[in-house]
């Protein structure tokens, strides 16, 4: 969409219409299933983590990580709040279609980390030994709360689940130096930064100077847990 077709677009359309309208011209030239797998190649990616959303269903993503199972790792997103299904619907992604992680998005689910909505899913994460990547990022919506994926709800999640395998999906920004404080408290906690190009965290005022700090340089001060990368 150009940009007057987009100035057009506000005039007369609802921000959910426009959403809407930028999603289908996306897909329109997204990437086929060749040219992603070349550009993970291209790349010098040995595997990616592919999951489930609005365009994708389980079936799809673990049919996909099938065909190029050594490539291609699926994992899938399922809502806490279908309860108890929820938790069977993990159960048969896991054991029956090769699943092998759960997304966790807070930001969609309206839910913060630590709700006890999840710990179902979670308990079963611990039972399958998968693990969760939680979204753990700041978000752009103004209709939900701006710190839904801040990291210090991990916290509790963590000390709840010290045999879950977390991963603090996104990177985190703005809250880098609480990540870097609960990566070295919990073993179990690893830092994903998907949501950035790595060429940019490096540069000055990133604001991940002090993952960088932690991350490359060993522990001082007795503590035995590791930043993770």
């Amino acid at each position: 969409m150009s940009l007057d077709e987009f100035e057009k677009a506000k005039e007369s359309m609802t921000p959910l219409q426009i959403r809407r309208i930028i999603t289908e011209k996306a897909m329109e030239n997204a990437m086929t299933e060749g040219e992603f797998i070349q550009t993970l190649e291209d790349a010098g990616v040995t595997y990616a983590c592919i999951g489930t959303g609005r365009f994708a269903s389980v079936e799809h993503t673990a049919e996909l990580a099938k065909k190029y199972k050594n490539k291609l790792i699926p994992w899938c997103r399922i809502s806490p709040h279908l309860g108890v299904a929820g938790v069977r619907e993990l159960e048969t992604c896991v054991k029956e279609l090769g699943i092998r992680g759960l997304e966790v998005s807070t930001f969609r689910e309206r839910l913060y980390a630590n709700d006890k909505k999840y710990y179902p899913l979670y308990t079963k994460c611990v039972e399958l030994n998968i693990p969760a990547r939680i979204y753990t990022t700041m978000n752009y919506a103004t209709d939900r709360a701006m710190d839904i994926g801040r990291p210090i709800y991990l916290d509790e999640v963590a000390r709840d689940f010290p045999e879950l395998t977390i991963i603090a999906g996104l990177g985190d920004w703005p809250w880098v130096p609480e990540l870097v404080g609960l990566a070295r408290r919990h073993q179990n906690i690893y830092i994903d930064l998907a949501a950035h190009r790595p060429k940019n965290i490096a540069k000055q005022g990133s604001g991940f100077e002090m993952l960088l700090q932690f991350g490359n340089t060993p522990f001082k001060t007795g503590c035995s847990s590791p930043v993770h990368g």
